[in-house]
């Protein structure tokens, strides 16, 4: 697998030359958006889904198969309308292939911000079975992952939860996501915990920079 970071919390994915796009916001750059295969997104938050974004993607690549929760679905139902794409309706627990790449979905809400805050649902993802993307939660994956893609920064999260999450699932390699809102001091310092964190279960840390690859 070819992980790509496209800003923020989207990532481009070369299954074996399917290629999966995760989560393209409004802090994401994709500079290629046709030959995209598989389209998923974890909810329907901005950062998760610009419905440009989605829009551009779906109009250039009309083989593409979104995949995303039903709210999802209709809060971008004008977006799907117009391009006429393939949608997979899916749900926690649900399992999807796409060719030999399988696309295992977990989680069911949005990581809480405020009691009285709705923050609606979510749903994490597991690639192949390779890389777990949990969208805006810490819902933990069904295995122990080698990569983990973890949120490290947004209103809805704090360094603890984060060390935490990592702790539990144990992956191989952490890789960084949701980092638009930090500062380059505060992902130094993230960085540096997470990668204490990773190496006492025997991973390591992934800080990507945008548009930077790495195979797995």
């Amino acid at each position: 697998m070819r992980i790509t970071k496209r800003g923020h919390a989207c990532l481009d994915l070369d299954v074996r030359g399917t290629r999966v796009v995760i989560d393209p916001g409004t802090y994401s750059r994709v500079p290629e958006t046709t030959g995209v295969d598989a389209l998923v997104l974890t909810h329907a938050h901005a950062d998760h889904a610009d419905p440009v974004l989605v829009r551009q993607i779906l109009l250039d690549s009309p083989a593409a198969v979104l995949f995303a929760l039903d709210g999802t679905v209709a809060a971008l139902s004008e977006v799907v309308s117009a391009t006429g794409a393939e949608v997979d309706t899916v749900k926690p627990g649900d399992a999807a292939a796409l060719g030999a790449t399988v696309l295992a979905f977990t989680g069911g809400r949005h990581a809480p911000v405020h009691r009285d805050i709705d923050s609606g649902s979510n749903v994490g993802v597991l690639v192949d079975g390779t890389l777990y993307h949990p969208g805006d939660s810490f819902t933990l994956p069904d295995r122990r992952v080698p990569v983990l893609a973890t949120p490290v920064g947004g209103p809805w999260l704090k360094l603890g939860e984060v060390l935490d999450f990592v702790a539990e699932v144990q992956p191989g390699r952490v890789l960084l996501i949701h980092d638009a809102f930090l500062s380059d001091v505060g992902m130094r310092s993230t960085s540096a915990r997470l990668e204490q964190v990773a190496s006492e279960h025997g991973g390591s840390l992934l800080a990507l920079v945008d548009g930077e690859s790495v195979e797995v």
